[in-house]
């Protein structure tokens, strides 16, 4: 599902006027909830992030989910 979101996601901004504001995928959990979330995504973060790392001789970010910015607090 989260997947589908993204490419919802992105078939939008592609369509969209150059300046025009985009939207914004945030996907947010908090206990139970974030845990779900963290299993959802965590095979997809693993294969980007070993996917932007081959045959490259330059430096590059990992590819996320949507707009990711990953925040993890175990232990709270």
């Amino acid at each position: 599902m989260l997947l589908k979101l993204e490419e919802i996601r992105n078939v939008q901004h592609s369509l969209s006027a150059p300046g025009e504001l985009k939207t914004r995928l945030i996907i947010t959990g908090h206990s139970f909830g974030g845990a779900v979330v963290q299993n959802a995504t965590t095979q997809i973060l693993a294969t980007r992030f070993i996917d932007s790392n081959q045959d490259k001789n330059y430096p590059d970010e990992a590819k996320g989910v949507g707009d990711t910015h990953f925040k993890s607090r175990l232990g709270d």
